[in-house]
């Protein structure tokens, strides 16, 4: 295979320490490319990118950390700055770096926790690497905890959180917000998110048990796919439940009891108006949506079994409490159920929000950071 050559401009570059292009890094370097779309981003790591890549990531294998192989490697990326996401220290390959006076910044993307033990007997070399980063930001107060074990008297800045894989938050029209919040003032809500047909059935079952707690509960389902919710609609209505259907013009009035939320773009709105957000295809594994809409935007969560796309995301939302895992159609109106309760949504909701924003606050530091040295180096 052909090795990809270095584009004119900037060009920034991702060492992961696992894998060469873990999503939550892919999904940084797209999100930095956004800001100087003029930016290149080479992602390395010691195996093959599992993910495909957008526009402007390049990959490529990390070079052996012999003096010959780096050498060819930085002669032919000429990188303007460097972002380690773990603490791979690879002497020859930050020491040359260094040397060429490449700025690089260690932050923890989760992939891996820094461990000193590789470096016990010969911790001056381990602490004379770490010098060579210009800001060391570590994941958590554990990971700064072993990071400053390892650099010795080299700063280490506090937690800063972790560069975390998920979508930026959805808008939404706030003249539709104000409207609708005004139609539905007053009644408990929830949300059934990218819902899959075959999953109606135990939707069915949680409004049934969630109107027995609270008998002005309105549902509103937000169909996976364009075109189906019609035929929601009609289903339902068989089945004897007031619907109203959005593609229709059509708003929840104090009789509907179910919602269908089936216009284009307009994901945003229903989970700012949802405090209970259930993530569609999760209990039949058909699709999934990425948890950190919901959680970005103050809904608590609740979700099936099937969460393998996003299951790092999922693992530390439930880790926080805001998250309830539901198998089945009786478990998942017992959820709904229990949510219903307010406070119990709001701290779960609370608890979503600090996950999903922690990443967040990373990814503005680091693009602060490189977006600075590409301009001091005048090459932005």
């Amino acid at each position: 295979m052909t090795t990809p050559q270095r584009p004119s401009g900037p060009l920034v570059w991702i060492h992961t320490g696992t894998v060469a292009a873990p999503g939550a890094v892919v999904e940084y370097a797209a999100r930095l490319r956004g800001l100087h779309p003029e930016i290149t981003v080479l992602l390395t790591g010691p195996e093959a990118s599992p993910v495909a890549l957008p526009d402007g990531v390049l990959s490529a294998p990390v070079p052996p950390d012999k003096d010959r192989e780096v050498r060819a490697f930085l002669d032919t990326w000429r990188p303007d700055i460097g972002l380690w996401t773990e603490c791979d220290l690879r002497a020859e390959l930050l020491t040359m770096a260094h040397d060429r006076r490449i700025p690089l910044i260690l932050a923890d993307a989760r992939t891996a926790r820094p461990d000193p033990r590789p470096w016990r007997w010969r911790k001056g070399t381990a602490r004379g690497l770490m010098a060579r980063f210009a800001h060391i930001l570590p994941g958590d107060d554990a990971a700064q905890v072993l990071m400053k074990r390892i650099a010795g008297d080299v700063p280490v800045s506090p937690s800063a959180g972790f560069i975390e894989e998920g979508p930026a938050p959805l808008p939404c029209s706030d003249s539709d917000r104000d409207s609708l919040s005004l139609t539905i003032a007053g009644r408990p809500v929830w949300l059934a998110a990218g819902l899959v047909p075959s999953e109606l059935d135990a939707v069915q079952h949680a409004v049934r048990t969630g109107l027995q707690r609270s008998h002005r509960l309105l549902t509103i389902i937000a169909p996976d796919m364009a075109g189906t919710g019609a035929e929601m609609a009609d289903t339902l209505r068989a089945a004897g439940w007031d619907i109203a259907l959005r593609s229709l013009g059509e708003e929840p009035d104090r009789e509907t009891q179910i919602y269908i939320a089936d216009s284009d773009g307009e994901m945003g709105l229903w989970y700012r108006l949802s405090p209970i957000a259930y993530i569609g295809g999760t209990l039949s594994g058909e699709t999934e949506r990425h948890p950190f809409e919901a959680a970005a935007l103050g809904s608590a969560i609740i979700h099936g079994p099937n969460v393998r796309a996003h299951r790092q995301a999922y693992s530390r939302l439930a880790a926080s409490g805001a998250t309830r895992l539901v198998r089945n159609a009786p478990e998942f109106g017992a959820a709904v159920e229990a949510l219903l309760a307010s406070d119990v949504a709001a701290a779960m909701a609370q608890s979503a929000w600090r996950v999903a924003t922690t990443g967040a606050e990373l990814t503005d530091r680091l693009n602060d950071l490189i977006l600075t040295a590409l301009e001091d180096r005048g090459v932005l």
